[in-house]
């Protein structure tokens, strides 16, 4: 049985999906497999949990970086 098909897999990908974030799998063999998630939705979700009215979460130079200001 391949690692995708595995419950506990299948439960922690159910619980990414229900967060928000799109989940694209990678079947390398049997025993291995990757998981991707873009990184605009970790960006939003990210978003989602700031309540400052005034506020921009970007992708730059590496970082994730969280633009706040007044007005």
């Amino acid at each position: 049985m391949s690692v995708i098909y595995d419950s506990r897999l299948e439960k922690s990908i159910n619980r990414l999906r229900h967060m928000g974030l799109r989940c694209h799998i990678l079947k390398q063999s049997e025993d291995l497999a990757f998981i991707f998630i873009p990184l605009e939705d970790v960006l939003k979700l990210i978003q989602k949990q700031i309540t400052y009215p005034s506020c921009k979460v970007y992708f730059e130079e590496g970082l994730i970086t969280i633009r706040v200001w007044r007005g």
